[in-house]
């Protein structure tokens, strides 16, 4: 199980929540898990975008306790391309929440900086 009583599957599938060092760190810990399992990039090559995008839908939408009753193939089938799929958005969604983090840390400096420099200018000469 992960922090929180979720397990590292149902984990996997959520989507970064706000902007901040504490989701950032998050995704990150979920990028390593499935990086850890050393995938080859390649794994899908043969296999139609469109096959992919089904099988990856359907690990989402399934339970842990239904994909443990599927037959080895097929569960890990759906949970190779669940990971290898992720594996890229987790990837994606951390560029994202990265630039956001610096936006929102420039526009604080800038906001202090305009701040500290109009208090000087109230003051006036002495």
């Amino acid at each position: 199980m992960a922090g929180g009583g979720r397990s590292h599957f149902t984990e996997l599938k959520t989507d970064p929540g706000a902007p901040g060092l504490e989701c950032l760190l998050a995704e990150v810990n979920k990028l390593e898990r499935v990086r850890r399992l050393e995938l080859p990039a390649d794994l899908f090559a043969d296999v139609s975008e469109k096959l992919v995008d089904a099988w990856r839908a359907r690990a989402s939408k399934e339970y842990p306790a239904n994909l443990e009753r599927m037959k080895p193939p097929r569960r890990l089938t759906l949970l190779a391309t669940l990971c290898h799929v992720r594996q890229t958005e987790i990837t994606d969604s951390l560029v994202d929440l990265f630039i956001q983090l610096v936006l929102k840390i420039n526009t604080r400096a800038e906001l202090k900086v305009e701040k500290e420099l109009g208090g000087g200018a109230e003051e006036g000469p002495r």
